[in-house]
């Protein structure tokens, strides 16, 4: 009894690519439509080697950015990330000044005290750590980034933020990342040793 809709429990939909890009839009495409990430990059403006496009997933710290090869196929029920290439540094491995370079946020002003740019504010997650310690290949020890946070830094959807300098100390007690160097110049990546 009743005038309820009711569905058979065999009949489920298929679940959709989800891309979100940097800068806050997000779509869904339909499971059915084949795409690749060289697709998205192409629907994109030129050049299409400007974007990335990355597993929501797939970062982890210490470890390469995830960038997907052009005929690589997006996958129904995964999310994935459109990002600006030029937002990675020269070393494309994760760690917290990488993810301060991907947030969309504007960098706050330097009232005047130095002629660098104050790095932009990464957003927490309300009550959560944005990292999780998973087991790599080999049973190895790794960082994962959640996709949420990520999600969070590229779109602006900061709520309460947390400086650069409050992520890497964040990572430091993760154990993934080293003590910025002071002194060292924008470019040297040697740590300043």
């Amino acid at each position: 009894m009743g005038n309820g809709l009711s569905l058979p429990p065999c009949l489920h939909l298929p679940a959709a690519v989800r891309l979100v890009y940097w800068g806050g839009r997000a779509r869904l495409v339909a499971a059915d439509a084949r795409l690749t990430a060289g697709d998205v990059a192409a629907e994109l403006p030129a050049p299409a080697t400007d974007h990335a496009v990355c597993p929501a997933d797939a970062f982890f710290v210490g470890l390469a950015i995830p960038v997907m090869s052009p005929g690589e196929e997006l996958l129904p029920g995964r999310t994935y990330f459109v990002l600006p290439a030029a937002r990675f540094p020269s070393v494309k491995v994760l760690t917290a000044a990488t993810l301060t370079a991907l947030s969309a946020a504007p960098a706050p002003a330097s009232r005047g005290r130095s002629k660098a740019a104050a790095p932009a504010a990464l957003p927490l997650l309300a009550g959560q750590c944005p990292f999780e310690y998973v087991k790599g290949d080999g049973g190895a020890p790794l960082i994962r980034v959640l996709p949420e946070f990520i999600e969070k830094v590229i779109t602006c959807d900061g709520g309460g933020a947390v400086q650069h300098a409050g992520a890497e100390a964040a990572l430091r007690a993760a154990g993934g990342a080293e003590e910025p160097a002071v002194g060292a110049e924008a470019g040297d990546h040697s740590g300043g040793r």
